[in-house]
């Protein structure tokens, strides 16, 4: 799941080869003045700027993904291949089309900020291919890694109390695996609470992947290592107790079965945070239409 920056360039490789025949051109107004310039969509510095913000998108890594979508809006609109943290494949995907997938709702909100007060010629553009990406996107259904886990909590649960031990660290462990890098960032919120439903959504999401190795008794990065098979461990929010020898898993067991139900109240949360941002950016493609309609074409204008 935890794969180095490096580990996912490599992954990435270069840039796949477009389906089109043709280069696609996207027509966008830089944010430093009212130069327009011509994206080609072969352009390597473009291809290479594109596999950043996927990156950022399936990482978590909104500040910088922000930093690039600022400099070349039309980013987001334009398609390529991801391998996120999860290490899950997507094909001929974009940025915003991933972050609604995952319900990384503090992406999407960098992503609104930033056009309610961008004023390029191809704004309208951007914003009704954003709401047309969100609808082919968009699910109500609980995020599958949640639905995983709790399917692998349960089939824990119905083992023995001695295979319970041996088994902890992969039946849970592995299934954790799977949960989305702004999942995993909430598990690692220093001070975020899993049983207040009012703070599972934050005005933001610290960046980072920091958690305690109880065993190891350090600090560690989900950037390094991660639960399961590769770093033998298992994520719970709550402190870790006494127990009686043999019986200390059974014990964790029960923080995870506490974990899962605050996930299922997050993804909930972030549904209807969602469905929020939608209609923030419904209204937004309203206003920018009306704005195209009633500002006169300057190529249809007369000579003089």
């Amino acid at each position: 799941m935890a794969a180095t920056e490096g580990e996912i360039k490599q992954q990435l490789g270069s840039p796949a080869s477009p389906t089109r025949k043709t280069p696609v051109f996207f027509k966008s107004t830089s944010t430093q003045g009212n130069v327009s310039e011509v994206l080609d969509s072969k352009s390597p510095r473009l291809q290479e700027k594109l596999i950043r913000l996927l990156r950022c998108a399936g990482f978590g890594g909104r500040l910088e993904a922000e930093t690039i979508f600022k400099e070349t809006p039309a980013l987001l609109l334009m398609r390529g291949d991801l391998t996120d943290m999860p290490r899950k494949s997507y094909k001929h995907i974009t940025a915003f089309e991933y972050v609604v997938r995952a319900k990384d709702v503090y992406f999407f909100r960098r992503v609104l900020n930033f056009l309610e007060s961008y004023e390029g010629k191809d704004k309208s553009k951007i914003i009704v291919d954003l709401l047309a990406q969100f609808n082919q996107s968009f699910s109500k259904d609980c995020l599958a890694s949640i639905s995983g886990l709790s399917a692998a909590y349960d089939s824990w649960r119905a083992r023995s109390k001695h295979e319970r031990v041996f088994y902890f660290v992969s039946d849970i462990g592995e299934a954790q695996v799977h949960l989305e890098a702004h999942i995993l960032q909430a598990f690692c919120h220093p001070t975020l609470s899993f049983h207040n439903l009012e703070e599972f959504i934050q005005d933001d999401l610290p960046e980072h992947f920091t958690f305690h190795n109880w065993d190891r008794g350090q600090e560690e990065s989900l950037l390094d290592t991660s639960p399961g098979y590769k770093g033998n461990f298992v994520l719970a929010r709550t402190s870790r107790g006494p127990a009686a020898q043999g019986e200390y898993h059974c014990f964790i067991g029960d923080y995870i079965a506490s974990d899962l139900s605050s996930l299922s109240q997050m993804d909930q949360a972030l549904t209807a945070e969602l469905l929020t941002l939608k209609a923030r950016l419904e209204v937004m493609a309203k206003n920018a239409l009306e704005l195209d309609a009633s500002t006169p074409d300057d190529s249809s204008s007369p000579s003089p």
